[in-house]
């Protein structure tokens, strides 16, 4: 289990990398040793390590936090319905954090599939009314499931929003509601990403 002159050394690092994190003061410094200490405890000094290495790889507003390496440490969920458990995590970041700034840690937690979702929703979320969450949250987990598994299968995933540029084709049975595409609609992008890659 991680020492307390480790967690010093974590403090240490993150305070070179950011600043203000360490703080000047023994009794603030100490206090704060012991905060981290206790927090992470039950984690090894690698497991604390390579969670610092990651947060320090991805772009971190203002000094990191315990929380931001507790996040990372968190076993990955291994659930039958991701989507719930999303749809809940969605929840309670949008409490914490707002539409604003909760894009980020939709990221770090829940990968690209998440972001995503967030980016189509986040129009709607802003204007979320107290009544409208359990219906708002049989959506996000519908469309985490879904996501999921269409990349689980190798399937191709394109947003409305990125899709690539591609050349005017015409076709009369393509149809587009809600933001969903057809199966003519999806078979015609994997024909002109096929066809595209051969000429590349």
């Amino acid at each position: 289990m991680i020492t307390r002159e480790q967690v010093k050394q974590v403090l240490i690092l993150l305070d070179e990398e950011y600043g203000d994190v360490f703080p000047k003061d023994n009794d603030n410094a100490k206090l704060k040793i012991d905060t981290w200490h206790k927090i992470l405890e039950k984690h090894t000094w690698e497991q604390v390590q390579a969670a610092v290495m990651k947060l320090m790889s991805r772009k971190v507003y203002g000094k990191p936090k315990v929380g931001d390496i507790m996040e990372i440490l968190k076993p990955v969920p291994v659930h039958e319905n991701l989507g719930a458990e999303f749809a809940d995590s969605m929840m309670d970041l949008l409490r914490r954090y707002g539409t604003e700034y909760m894009g980020e840690h939709v990221h770090r937690i829940w990968g690209d599939i998440g972001l995503k979702i967030f980016l189509s929703v986040r129009s709607e979320m802003r204007y979320l009314l107290t009544d409208d969450v359990g219906t708002f949250k049989a959506q996000l987990r519908n469309l985490f499931n879904s996501k999921k598994e269409r990349a689980d299968h190798g399937r191709l995933i394109i947003g409305l929003d990125e899709a690539p540029k591609l050349p005017q084709i015409e076709s009369s049975n393509v149809t587009i509601v809600s933001g969903e595409r057809s199966p003519s609609t999806i078979k015609m992008i994997h024909d002109v990403m096929d066809r595209l890659r051969r000429e590349l």
